[in-house]
């Protein structure tokens, strides 16, 4: 067994709160923080951070924490779900489904009006009590096929408008009424052994999601029908981000895409040097995303230096003869070069005084 730690630590893209797409400074209430999954936090963290403190879980622990009034709720695998003290880790609630349940720890939880949701190895999501760990409702999203043995829903859920979206292995994306678990509409890609592993963003009414069958999909948030699917050259495992009518998101075929989130249409990409599994965070105008070549990238624009002013040119004396077009009008000149014109005409004017004195000495 696996013994991990929970440590108070967080590790989150800063911005200024700008509404839905950054969350408030002391919450996180869900994976990336918000149904965004921009992965911003309004929380201002010091330059340098101490452990405030850790929660031995006993198992390994996969899934991202949520934070909703002072309590931090986790998962860990094969079977805990607790609510810890925000202040110093102590346990509000704990279940513990034991070694041999396999059902929590890799999807992350998504805690709203009082309830955790959050997805299990055992082909379920779960509703649970925020307050006490109750058991509310559960939904089987399927099992295998060939075997009939469970599949995964290691998603993380996304809750919007009294609905909750979650993918899952080989049954697409499920949309679920939040307050009593039934079935709203569950999407599939029309091909069996697709899965859904990526956690869905809900912006506009519409829910993004990627899939193994290396397709992003762009879906009503209300009907599940499709409304765009944009391919890719492989699977893709990463959540999608939403900025500014922009869809973010990896693909196992290297690369980072920025899809117009209303058409599909590719705005942009990447290739990095290896698969990109993890999601994009966005903050102030640039999107971070890691990639398994060891690196983390940064894109967007940043505002370029004022340029040098260019020195002024060194008045000639000699004039032009050749005819030019006229000027466009030109700024008064500078007071040392009206003074340095005067002082050539002079000397111009001086030298053919002398010209004319030694003209008339010679006749």
């Amino acid at each position: 067994m696996r013994l991990l730690s929970l440590a108070a630590f967080a590790l989150v893209v800063l911005g200024s709160d700008s509404g839905t797409d950054v969350s408030p400074k002391d919450e996180w209430s869900q994976f990336r923080g918000n149904a965004l999954r921009t992965g911003r936090s309004a929380a201002e963290i010091p330059d340098e951070l101490r452990l405030v403190w850790s929660f031995e879980a006993g198992f390994s622990i996969d899934s991202s924490a949520a934070i909703v009034d002072g309590v931090v709720y986790m998962t860990a695998l094969p079977g805990l779900v607790a609510a810890l003290s925000l202040e110093d880790g102590s346990v509000r609630w704990k279940r513990d489904f034991g070694e041999e349940a396999d059902r929590f720890g890799e999807s992350s939880p998504t805690v709203t009006d009082g309830v955790v949701y959050v997805g299990s190895n055992d082909s379920k999501v779960y509703a649970l009590n925020a307050a006490n760990g109750a058991f509310i409702w559960s939904y089987t999203t399927g099992s295998d096929p060939l075997t009939d043995h469970p599949v995964y829903a290691i998603s993380s859920p996304a809750v919007a408008s009294g609905i909750v979206y979650i993918g899952s292995e080989y049954y697409g994306v499920h949309a679920l009424n939040a307050t009593t678990g039934t079935q709203i509409w569950n999407f599939t890609a029309g091909e069996p052994w697709i899965s859904m592993w990526s956690s869905p963003v809900v912006a506009a009414g519409i829910v993004y999601v990627g899939s193994t069958d290396g397709k992003v999909y762009a879906l009503n948030a209300t009907t599940g029908t499709q409304i765009w699917n944009y391919t890719t050259a492989s699977p893709i495992c990463s959540s999608p981000a939403f900025a500014d009518g922009i869809v973010y998101i990896g693909s196992y075929d290297n690369r980072v895409y920025a899809l117009n989130a209303t058409t599909g249409i590719q705005i942009w990409s990447f290739t990095t040097g290896d698969d990109v599994f993890s999601s994009p965070a966005v903050a102030n105008g640039i999107v971070y995303v890691g990639s398994l070549d060891g690196k983390v990238y940064a894109f967007g624009f940043l505002p370029s230096p004022s340029p040098s002013p260019s020195p002024s040119p060194t008045p000639t004396p000699t004039p032009t003869l050749s005819p030019s077009p006229s000027p466009s009008p030109s700024p008064t000149p500078a007071p040392e070069l009206v003074v340095y014109a005067i002082v050539v005409i002079a000397i111009a004017a001086i030298a053919a005084t002398a010209a004319l004195l030694i003209k008339k000495q010679k006749k």
